[in-house]
């Protein structure tokens, strides 16, 4: 519990008698063992200066301020409020900032100072003066450091908390805790009444906290303190300031307290009293739902107290005990509750307890002071409402218990008020002549409307009373745009509101104080709109309220309207939200467009930007993603994209046709990723190149070979600088160099402009040029194939060479040589060949299997004879595929005569004379010829004929040589048989034996013969031969009719047979038979009679 002043009895004019002693706290520190000490670093002020003085160590000040070049410290120098913001930035860890408009008009951002001065304005550390300014040179004053320190601690507390801790209780402001705690603490400081209105609660609540202690006198009744405000605050006392406030911690919030209420103050010894407990939350809404049990404490020993009592839902939070209270003790004392099983549920109540019944015995004071039995003061003021800024009259009145005026007071009084803004008598002293009642006429002026006190003490502080006034607001003379209906808010000045943030205004018209007078109908609207704000931003106008809500980037001015009263806001900046999607665009600044699908020339760049937007659009940043290529199709290639070094832009460099989709996905935005499709297309025809298709898709003809018979298509392509396909070129000149068997008229056709066709014929080799004009420069760009070489092409016959004249029997030699059907030698043919020929009499090489040698043609030496003499073929033929095929035709001439022969021909076209029969009378012509090994005929030769074997009648002279010796003549008269004779020299030939015939004799056929049409007419005819041996006799009919036949039966050679048709009837027949042994015949002729049949 915190201790309230104590009197100085007999201060009055007895201070000149006193002994004054100078108080210093003194709090020992320890020195930090590391760092760089106070002497060492400042040769003014040393460490345990800084601990006698300050309280504070010389290594904790290194951590707010700094010295001079000369080694000084200047501990007394006076800090400018440029110097207290860096400080105090520093000191607190307050960041600077640098913003793009400096707050202060006197300010530049080229101030050395600017980022700590901007940096305490954000932080709410620090104010300008109403015309912008900052003054940063002018000194800051003890209270304006006090206003910026505690202010800036009370709102971190609020922050952390949401209530102001006092000693009492929690409070929902500080102006609250002023009022129920604050005052009273700087009335134990003998110059309280020079700290302004404006500073007093910032000062008080460093007080409370430890920052400001103030200065004291010790005297022999007691001491004195003093703020000091009026003056000027120094380097030193800056410092300590800092530091101390720094050190200031924050009691963690609690649940819940309690409220201790309804003991009347002050409060009679021995007197009785009701007390209610009231259970409040952290925003002082009754907790309905308590149900703990609270136990009483009073400071007073002698107190008579309630028992424990355990709340139940019927109390919904609050109880009262009445009579339950009971203090004897007078002075001061304190009534507390607290929840017995969570210490810090707690509250309580401090009252005055004044004696009961009869007079205050007098006190040993000074001499001439007369010191009644007073109780308390009694203020009142004038009848009527109290209303801000017009003068009350304040009677105070010195009453004892029983409220009667105690007419002896005699002492100095001190006024006081809650309203900062209060004017209030000047401390006065009551005298004899005011018998104990004093009226200070229009003396008072209360200016803040609500609930106020004006309190009145003597200067020991135990006489005093309170009064509670109503103060009214004053007719409004100003209309303002504040946060809350009921005047409760600020006026909105600039504002930043993220797109999607709403700001809700009140016009409340407010009186020449500045107190809230109502809420009047005003006239809404949005000037000085900007960017994206539009007036439909603005909506929701309920007369006295409005709804900002910004969706675009962008400014403008909310204005209210009332008549003649007016007010604007500062500008409301619409700023982008939180990112919220990720997308691909031209710019870094969001002023460029989305990036869809691209299409780039080859060699072209595209930079793409990572752009962040809010849900509305609004560009959020260029952030750091990651980037990639995907869906790649072509010759697109991962590398043709490089990121920035600080990942917020890529650049896409297309080189070779194809596709690709960009890709960059944000870390921070999850699952955000943008994507841009890019297509690279051909850029300007740069050069030729012959190719084997028309569409670019072919290759570049370099050495080609080509197998006679098959076509080489050659098309002029128009590629760009990175190989891309461009067009189908039309050049206006070709260039045919060929060599070998190529053939510019036989090989070479053209299809179109850009289209040529080389086909291979003979072996050869041909080299191709083209050149074309590319608009609009007229630049000539070229192109050559490579060597193309003709080859052959499979085998598809097979040539036979050889002698064209052969002697039968000699060898000679044979190639076989396999071509291509244009006759190109096939040099890599590989099948196996088998060689036949039409001359029986032939010896053949065997079967053959190419080889690689072979070079497709194979010799076949002296491997071939040939014995028949005239053209011969000789035919080879592929063992595997038939139609691979050759043949050559030989004339073989005869070999050398090795033999003599008698034929029937003298050019050795006729046959070897054998056995034979000659009709008598009949001649036969023998030649003499000689034939080679094979029998070929060489010649019609001249011999010696001769007719050996004779027998029966045949004769010597039967045979009759030419006068040549080349042929004979046998004449076969008489029966009998020879044989003839040729030789020539060792060598010499015979007939078989020719033999005299003798003819068949037929035997007699009956004739005529009749026969019936459609009748069978059938008869035997027969003959008889007497040659030996035997000869086979062979019957036959001459002119004889149709389908009449003889010998149809091998068992009956003369067995006639026919039947007449109906059309041959009424006619007769005449023919002849005919037998014959082969030499000679014998014949009868028949007539055959049809007769017509009815």
């Amino acid at each position: 519990m915190r201790i309230r002043p104590t009197a100085l009895a007999g201060l009055g004019s007895h201070v000149g008698r006193l002994v004054l002693i100078l108080l210093t706290a003194l709090v020992l520190i320890p020195l930090l063992t590391t760092g760089v000490s106070a002497a060492d670093r400042w040769s003014d002020i040393s460490d345990q200066d800084w601990l006698d003085t300050y309280q504070v160590s010389a290594q904790e000040v290194r951590t707010v301020a700094e010295g001079f070049g000369d080694g000084t410290f200047r501990p007394a120098a006076l800090v400018s409020r440029a110097q207290f913001a860096k400080m105090a930035v520093d000191g607190l860890g307050v960041s600077v900032a640098r913003p793009d408009a400096p707050t202060f008009s006197d300010t530049p951002e080229s101030d050395y100072f600017y980022p700590w001065i901007e940096g305490a304005a954000a932080a709410h550390l620090i104010g300008g003066y109403a015309d912008g300014s900052f003054r940063g040179q002018q000194s800051v004053s003890r209270q304006q450091a006090n206003s910026m320190v505690g202010l800036y601690l009370s709102q971190r507390e609020l922050g952390a908390t949401g209530s102001i801790q006092g000693e009492e209780g929690r409070y929902a402001s500080l102006g609250e805790w002023y009022l129920r705690e604050g005052a009273e603490l700087l009335a134990g400081f003998n110059d309280a009444i020079q700290v302004a209105q404006a500073h007093a609660q910032s000062t008080a609540y460093l007080v409370a906290r430890g920052v400001v202690k103030g200065s004291g006198l010790v005297v022999a009744a007691g001491s004195t303190r003093y703020l000091h405000v009026g003056g000027s605050l120094t380097r030193a006392q800056a410092a300590a300031m800092i530091i101390r406030a720094r050190s200031v911690t924050f009691a963690a919030p609690a649940t819940l307290r309690l409220s201790v209420t309804g003991i009347p103050d002050p409060l009679t010894a021995g007197e009785t009293s009701d007390v209610t407990v009231t259970v409040l939350d952290q925003s002082n809404n009754v907790a309905t739902d308590y149900t703990g049990t609270v136990r009483f404490a009073s400071t007073d020993a002698q107190a008579g107290l309630p028992a424990d009592y355990a709340f139940k839902a019927a109390d919904a939070g609050t109880h009262t005990f009445t009579g339950g209270v009971v203090l004897q003790t007078t002075g001061v004392q304190t009534v507390s509750a607290a929840d017995i099983a969570d210490q810090t549920v707690t509250g309580s109540r401090t009252v005055t307890v004044v004696a009961g019944g009869g007079d205050a015995p007098g006190g040993g004071g000074v001499p001439g002071e007369v010191v009644p039995p007073v109780v308390r003061f009694a203020v009142t003021t004038g009848p009527g409402p109290v209303t801000a800024g017009i003068p009350l009259d304040l009677t105070a009145a010195v009453v004892d218990s029983h409220s009667t005026v105690v007419t002896t007071y005699r002492g100095r009084v001190f006024f006081s008020s809650s309203d900062p803004k209060a004017t209030l008598p000047a401390p006065d002293m009551f005298t004899s002549a005011d018998q104990g009642l004093r009226v200070f006429p229009d003396s008072v002026v209360l200016r803040t409307a609500g609930p106020q006190t004006i309190a009145v003490r003597d200067a020991s502080g135990t006489i005093l009373d309170t009064l509670r006034v109503n103060v009214l607001p004053g007719a409004a003379t100003e209309l303002r745009i504040e946060t809350a209906s009921d005047g409760s808010g600020a006026e909105i000045g600039a504002r930043t509101l993220a797109a999607g943030g709403a700001l809700t205004a009140y016009a409340i018209s407010v009186d020449a104080y500045g107190n809230f007078a109502g809420n009047p109908s005003v006239t809404w609207a949005l000037a000085d709109t900007t960017g994206g704000v539009v007036v439909s931003d603005l909506s929701g106008a309920t007369g006295a309220g409005v709804i900002f809500t910004g969706h675009v980037v962008g400014t403008g001015v909310i204005q209210a309207t009332a008549g003649t009263l007016t007010d604007s806001t500062g500008t409301v900046t619409v700023v982008a939200g939180p990112a919220a999607g990720l997308s691909i665009e031209a710019a870094p600044d969001g002023s460029g467009a989305e990036i869809g699908a691209q299409t780039l020339a080859a060699g072209s760049t595209v930079t793409a930007y990572a752009v962040t937007r809010d849900v509305y659009g609004n560009f959020a940043g260029n952030p750091s993603v990651t980037w990639s290529l995907a869906d790649i199709t072509g010759g697109v290639v991962a590398g043709d994209l490089v990121a920035s070094v600080d990942g917020a832009s890529a650049n896409f460099t297309g080189h070779v046709e194809g596709t690709g989709v960009i890709q960059a996905i944000s870390g921070t935005l999850t699952g955000a990723t943008a994507s841009a499709g890019v297509t690279v297309v051909p850029g300007p025809a740069a050069r030729l190149r012959l190719e084997t298709a028309p569409d670019g898709s072919g290759r570049e003809i370099g050495d080609e070979t080509v197998v006679a018979g098959h076509s080489l298509n050659i098309y002029a392509i128009a590629r760009d600088a990175y190989g891309n396909f461009v067009a189908l070129a039309s050049p206006f000149m070709w260039i045919f160099d060929d060599a070998g068997g190529v053939n510019y008229y036989t090989d070479y056709v053209s299809k179109g402009p850009g289209w040529r066709v080389f086909t291979g014929h003979l072996i050869g080799t041909v080299r191709i040029s083209a050149s074309v004009m590319v608009p609009p420069s007229n630049n000539k760009i070229s192109d050559s194939t490579g060597l193309i070489t003709v080859v052959a092409g499979p085998a598809a016959t097979l040539r036979v060479d050889a002698p064209a004249t052969v002697t039968a029997g000699t060898p000679f030699d044979v190639t076989v040589t396999a071509l291509d059907a244009y006759t190109n030698v096939a040099t890599g043919y590989p099948g196996t060949v088998h060689l036949t020929s039409g001359d029986s009499h032939a010896t053949l090489p065997g079967d053959y299997t190419f080889v690689a040698g072979d070079a497709g043609s194979h010799l076949f030496d002296d491997a071939m004879i040939l014995g028949t003499v005239g053209p011969q073929t000789i035919t080879v033929r592929d063992d595997a595929t038939g139609s691979i095929v050759g043949q050559r035709t030989v004339n073989v001439l005869p070999g050398a005569p090795s033999q003599v022969r008698v034929e029937t021909a003298a050019n050795g076209g006729g046959t070897e004379i054998g056995d034979a029969m000659v009709a008598r009378g009949d001649s036969l012509t023998a030649y003499a010829v000689s034939r080679d090994l094979y029998g070929n005929f060489v010649a019609n030769v001249s011999v010696t004929w001769s007719l050996v074997d004779i027998t029966g009648s045949v004769v010597a002279g039967d045979l009759v040589p030419a006068a040549d010796g080349r042929s004979a003549v046998f004449t076969h008269n008489l029966a009998g048989a020879g044989v003839i004779q040729a030789t020539l020299g060792e060598s010499s030939d015979v007939t078989g034996t020719l033999t005299a015939n003798t003819p068949p004799v037929l035997g007699y056929i009956a004739t005529p013969r009749t026969v019936n049409e459609g009748g069978l007419l059938e008869f035997t005819a027969t003959a008889s031969d007497v040659d030996t041996p035997a000869q086979t006799l062979t019957f036959s009919l001459v002119g004889a009719p149709p389908v009449a036949t003889i010998g149809y039966d091998d068992d009956e050679p003369g067995g006639f047979f026919w039947v007449p048709t109906f059309l041959q009837g009424g006619a007769s027949y005449t023919f002849d038979i005919v037998v014959s042994d082969g030499i000679s015949s014998d014949s009868q002729s028949v007539t055959v009679i049809v007769n017509n049949v009815p």
